[in-house]
């Protein structure tokens, strides 16, 4: 089982989502909304594969 860190804007684990070469790891950053990792709205990790 895999524990992602917290994301420290709603205290809910790091949201993952795979994508098409790799997947992203974000966080809601400051403004609380879910964009689905859009790197202009949330803070993003993309790793491309």
């Amino acid at each position: 089982m895999i524990h992602l860190p917290l994301d420290p804007f709603d205290g809910q684990p790091l949201r993952y989502k795979k994508l098409p070469k790799g997947y992203v790891v974000y966080s809601n950053g400051e403004d609380g909304k879910d964009d689905g990792g859009d790197e202009k709205k949330d803070i993003t990790f993309t790793v491309e594969r």
